[in-house]
């Protein structure tokens, strides 16, 4: 009867302790999740700083092309940002944060002089007020038909010399249309006006589920082979979101087999410490 008794008392303090220890595992839990999710988030979004050309301060930082053979399109920016040295750089969450840090203090830089070189042609360009400079071009030989995506010399002048490379996707004689997409509320579920979601679901949560559409990625796998199944038709992305997402998308179409093209945003947003709020300011 008393061991009955001291059960009966015993019971509800061991299912407390039960309750707490479940919330602190879940807690835990949680907090595993962000961080891991934060270290995450925080490499990717510091791999521009980290890859960007130029080790001096300016960056000159082209984005993917496109064209035909005998006109190319190519979209590009010039800033300036501070590098640590090479013997500090580490792959940790403080390194990344530093990163992060570095890249939202970069500035534009207008009025910087460069040159593009594609198949025996050579054009110069100049930046605008925001850092970007846009190449127009028509190659002087005809590019090889082997391949799909082809290599685009770029030099800076002034204010210093930086040297870079880009890609231009150019398609081949046999594809029959081009596809124009939309990214937000098209190929993924809007996370532009929310990012830090759109951010956990692409890491932390099931992306193929909570991110794109179902099947987005196949259907556009699709488009992209054609009827025949070798068309390579070509692929352009517009998005109203800022560029300095673009290797977010990236990394979202990666991971969903949503074949790559070239992502033209619809606006500057310029986010800095001096001016955070974005700019409605449209390319």
């Amino acid at each position: 009867m008393c061991q009955s008794k001291d059960l009966s008392r015993a019971l509800p303090h061991w299912e407390t302790r039960q309750k707490h220890k479940a919330n602190a595992m879940s807690v835990t839990g949680t907090a595993k999740l962000w961080l891991k999710a934060l270290t995450r988030i925080s490499g990717l979004i510091a791999r521009p700083v980290r890859e960007a050309q130029g080790e001096s301060g300016v960056v000159l930082q082209p984005y993917r092309g496109y064209g035909s053979p005998t006109e190319v399109f190519l979209i590009g920016r010039v800033f300036r940002q501070s590098r640590p040295p090479p013997e500090t750089r580490q792959d940790n969450l403080l390194a990344d944060l530093r990163d992060i840090g570095q890249r939202i203090a970069r500035h534009a830089v207008p009025n910087a002089d460069g040159t593009v070189w594609f198949y025996g042609a050579e054009e110069p360009f100049t930046t605008d007020q925001d850092g970007y400079f846009r190449i127009h071009l028509s190659p002087a030989l005809s590019p090889p038909e082997d391949r799909l995506w082809h290599t685009m010399d770029l030099a800076l002048e002034q204010p210093q010399a930086v040297q870079a490379q880009a890609q231009i996707f150019i398609p081949p004689a046999n594809c029959r249309y081009v596809v124009i997409s939309d990214i937000d509320d098209t190929i993924m579920y809007t996370g532009v006006a929310n990012k830090l979601r759109m951010l956990w679901r692409l890491f932390v949560e099931d992306a193929e589920s909570r991110v794109a559409f179902p099947g987005v990625g196949a259907l556009y796998r699709a488009l992209h082979a054609g009827a025949s199944g070798d068309q390579q038709n070509p692929m352009l992305y517009v998005s109203r979101a800022p560029w300095g997402i673009y290797e977010v998308l990236e990394e979202f179409f990666a991971r969903h087999g949503i074949p790559v093209g070239p992502i033209l945003f619809l606006r500057e947003w310029g986010v800095s410490w001096t001016s955070p709020l974005p700019r409605a300011r449209f390319a």
